[in-house]
């Protein structure tokens, strides 16, 4: 019987850990199950509750939770796709952070995706290394606001003299692109990655090439995941 209990535990709470993005159900699952798996019926222990009462308990703490969590909107969906790319993700609305994307890729000449766990891996790992620059991206791109193609003419005279400015906010155009704000609107969003999508594997491609390797591919999703919410300019 105990067996029998700790294997449900465990899986329902894999269940939640994969179905469920936050950082709070994530700990409140590891913590049912530690709870179940530790405590015996002659055991009493978390202010006398056995096992018995445990799985009550946390199943209410857990629903709450659920609610508490979604009611708030503390997590939010994210899905972009492109002509041979398309990405899923979950995003923690309040600090507008990337989890566990998820790329797929079209089969060619035909109508079926399939999840490419590689890129959906190296995207991730990308992302993450990408993250912790995030904060600080308003403070860099002020800091060239007046040289960012570092040219060493300023952008206003470059605009004057040809430089695209298409949204008028007296940056380049050009700049704004390289740092992933592909429909220049001043922040990396989910039409900034469908954008990027659309350029999957496209040498030379004119949007998306944040890494500067000529292409688009795992790495500039990650680069620009990691970016995703940041006010650019």
């Amino acid at each position: 019987m105990r067996r029998t209990m700790k294997g449900r535990t465990f899986r329902t709470a894999q269940f939640l850990r994969i179905t469920i993005s936050g950082g709070t159900l994530h700990r409140l699952a590891a913590w049912w199950h530690w709870a179940a798996r530790t405590q015996r019926p002659h055991n009493k222990g978390l202010s006398g509750m056995n096992k018995k009462s445990i799985i009550p308990f946390t199943t209410a703490l857990l629903a709450g939770a659920f609610v508490a969590e979604y009611s708030l909107g503390v997590t939010d969906t994210l899905a972009a796709s492109g002509n041979k790319r398309r990405v899923a993700a979950t995003v923690e609305t309040t600090t507008a952070t990337v989890r566990e994307p998820v790329v797929e890729k079209k089969i060619e000449n035909t109508e079926t995706w399939v999840v490419d766990t590689n890129e959906s891996i190296n995207a991730e790992l990308d992302m993450l290394m990408e993250e912790p620059f995030k904060p600080y991206i308003p403070l860099a791109t002020a800091l060239v606001s007046n040289d960012c193609n570092d040219n060493l003419i300023d952008d206003s005279d470059d605009i004057e003299f040809g430089e695209m400015d298409f949204d008028n906010d007296g940056i380049l155009d050009v700049c704004e692109y390289r740092m992933g704000d592909l429909n220049l609107n001043g922040v990396i969003d989910a039409q900034d990655v469908s954008i990027l999508l659309g350029w999957w594997g496209v040498p030379n491609p004119v949007f998306g090439d944040l890494d500067n390797d000529n292409v688009v591919g795992p790495r500039d999703l990650g680069v620009l995941l990691g970016r995703f919410g940041a006010v650019m300019w």
